[in-house]
């Protein structure tokens, strides 16, 4: 019993002791929450959470400045590998631009001084020759050789008409030969400068562009426009040939021409020796003649001395070419990048050629203008001119008959005209137009001092003056070339002579 007491005295104050503690720890975990509620910030929790956070920032900074490095290191690496890889592909020995401004300028200087008659200068001279073919087909004084005259003169007016086509075909050849020499250079001078702009520049590595892809690209450029030049020289040539066999004929239609109008000029002087008083108008004739034959002997110095040139011309072209191929040959490796200088001196020879190029095609007696006022304009407008019907037309007619106006119809050229006479007969040479007439009042007694016209293919302008000083409107367009028709000692005409279809294809004084 005793022991159970003891035991059970024990077991309360074990008991107690337990209650004291579970109260103790109630009142301090009270007390505890307390204090923390109100020092948090001082609580250890807070403390560790403080110094993770500077940790992370201290890393993620750690973490940035490494990158930096990293992409600073990289961006050294590119520059020094860009510049390993420029001076690795620059060659010892690079491409003279120089070279390829000369082939570029040699060919226009040399266009640009090749001087042969415009097609126009040539329809002045078929003029002249088949208006003395007709004079001589009408002659009452060269008969025995009037005839042939004519038909050898006629003959020759074809030839310079076969010549003129080609003429103008090679003009145009060398007018396209001259703008694409100018357009390549140009082409050429802008790739440059272009590549030139994105050698070295990341872009241009990034893309894989590096000195060896400069040195293709500029290289294959080149070499397509120096061949696209190339491939014109033939044809050129083959043109040139036919320009050179046309004059050929003409050459010795001229000569054999020449021939038959000394037998005419020994003809009409024969006879006016015997008609001593022979008729006024016989005797213009021969003047006339004598006038004209010297006109002819003018193209046939001319043709003689173009030959020459053109035949230097293709020499020229068959060496041009050979420079060519060897420039071509020479773009090859990888040219040295173009300097400031480099490029000033390309510029400075695109505008050398530009302005070559202007004077080509403004020169006078040069490949510069266009045959819309030549001779041969009648295949475009009036392909009949060639079957053109003469005539003649005087101011005085028998009966005491008398020329009382002269009525034009013009547009752009003569398309006809009329003499009116004083009995109100009249006569049209040409197709009137649409458009009002012009009238020119004619006095009695009077005569042509001299006309005025423009003439090319056709007639494209007439004015009249009269012996007494009046003097008529100019009537026409501006094409073709202006002449002014008078007798040498200013003796006056009594009448007009010339051949007409539906326009004015030529004219002349009597």
């Amino acid at each position: 019993m005793k022991i159970n007491s003891e035991n059970d005295e024990s077991s309360n104050e074990h008991s107690n002791a337990v209650k004291l503690e579970k109260s103790n720890s109630a009142e301090y975990s009270k007390g505890d929450s307390t204090i923390r509620q109100r020092r948090r910030p001082f609580s250890n929790n807070s403390t560790a959470s403080q110094e993770t956070f500077v940790n992370r920032n201290n890393s993620r900074l750690q973490y940035q400045q490494s990158t930096y490095r990293y992409l600073v290191a990289l961006f050294v690496f590119l520059l020094l590998l860009l510049r390993f890889r420029q001076n690795y592909f620059q060659p010892d020995e690079s491409l003279n631009y120089e070279n390829i401004t000369k082939i570029f300028s040699s060919g226009s200087e040399k266009l640009s001084s090749l001087e042969i008659p415009e097609t126009n200068e040539m329809g002045r001279y078929r003029v002249i020759i088949r208006d003395l073919g007709v004079i001589m087909k009408k002659s009452d004084i060269v008969v025995q050789n009037g005839q042939l005259i004519s038909e050898v003169l006629f003959g020759l007016d074809k030839e310079i008409q076969d010549a003129g086509d080609e003429l103008e075909e090679f003009r145009h050849q060398a007018e396209n030969f001259f703008w694409l020499l100018k357009s390549e250079m140009k082409s050429i001078s802008e790739e440059i400068e272009k590549l030139q702009k994105l050698d070295g520049s990341f872009v241009n590595f990034f893309m894989g562009l590096d000195g060896q892809s400069f040195s293709n690209n500029l290289d294959n450029f080149i070499r397509e426009r120096l061949k696209s030049i190339e491939k014109q020289i033939p044809g050129f040539q083959q043109q040139l040939k036919q320009v050179l066999t046309s004059i050929y004929k003409i050459q010795d239609g001229a000569k054999h021409a020449h021939e038959y109008l000394i037998d005419g000029e020994r003809e009409a002087e024969e006879a006016l020796k015997k008609h001593w008083s022979g008729d006024i108008i016989d005797h213009t004739l021969r003047r006339r003649a004598e006038t004209e034959l010297g006109q002819v002997q003018h193209i046939i110095r001319l043709l003689r001395e173009m030959a020459p040139n053109l035949i230097t011309f293709e020499n020229f072209l068959k060496e041009y070419r050979r420079k060519i191929q060897d420039v071509t040959k020479e773009v090859k490796g990888v040219p040295k990048k173009p300097s400031e200088e480099d490029i000033k001196y390309l510029k400075n020879a695109v505008v050398k050629l530009e302005e070559q190029h202007a004077k080509f095609t403004s020169a006078e007696k040069q490949l510069g203008q266009k045959p819309i006022d030549t001779y041969y304009f009648d295949d475009i407008v009036n392909s009949k001119n060639r079957d053109c019907t003469e005539f003649s037309a005087m101011i005085e007619k028998s009966n005491n008959v008398h020329l009382k106006k002269i009525r034009i119809w013009s547009s752009d050229m003569v398309n006809a005209i009329a003499f009116l006479y004083s009995d109100d007969t009249s006569n049209i040479y040409g197709t009137p137009g649409d458009g009002d007439p012009y009238d020119f009042d004619w006095h009695k007694g009077e005569k042509i001092q001299h006309i005025v016209i423009r003439i090319g293919s056709i007639l494209y302008a007439i004015q009249f003056q009269t012996d007494r000083g009046r003097i008529s409107e100019l009537r026409g367009g501006d094409k073709g070339n202006s002449y002014i028709v008078h007798n040498h000692d200013d003796t006056p005409f009594i009448g007009i002579h010339g051949s007409f279809s539906r326009q004015i294809c030529s004219i002349g004084v009597l």
